[in-house]
């Protein structure tokens, strides 16, 4: 298989070289655009995305979780954003998610998760934080994304020894 960057040689620089990551990518069509993702798998795995501009693609995000196969026929799978919630969870809300979290060691499985678990990170922390409270904490699973929403909520960043258990450190 000749490697993606040959391929497509404007994007060789945001990608990753080292024999730690397979990069593989898929050009697919949404509307009239014409894109490029890129799937870096390894230990910090994450996608690239890339726009055609008319004579070469221009990177324009990564953290971007889209599973190209099957496109047209994948069913909306996004939480409903009007699930999220705003604001300071309660100590029973931490104390809930932590004694949860405990019980999953081991035993949640991330298979389902953006690249068959290989980008879930973000994905895992969401679920099992819904599973624990019945509810969404943000509305997406991208790391960039994901940070800037609580950010965005709580409007500051803590010192780690002022969070409790349950609470979530990225």
């Amino acid at each position: 298989m000749k490697r993606i960057e040959r391929l497509h040689p404007e994007i060789k620089e945001y990608l990753d070289h080292t024999d730690e990551y397979e990069n593989t990518g898929t050009e697919f069509k949404q509307g009239n655009e014409r894109y490029l993702i890129v799937t870096q798998k390894g230990a910090d795995g994450q996608q690239l995305l890339f726009r055609w501009n008319g004579k070469r693609f221009e990177y324009r995000d990564n953290d971007t979780i889209i599973n190209t196969q099957n496109w047209s026929s994948l069913p909306d799978t996004r939480p409903d954003p009007r699930l999220a919630n705003c604001g300071p969870s309660t100590t029973a809300d931490h104390t809930t998610v932590y004694r949860y979290a405990l019980t999953q060691v081991d035993v949640f499985d991330s298979s389902a998760g953006p690249d068959g678990g290989n980008l879930a990170c973000c994905w895992t922390v969401r679920h099992i934080v819904f599973n624990a409270l019945k509810r969404w904490i943000t509305r997406t699973d991208g790391t960039a994304e994901f940070g800037q929403e609580l950010h965005d909520c709580f409007h500051a960043t803590f010192k780690e020894e002022d969070i409790p258990p349950g609470g979530i450190v990225i």
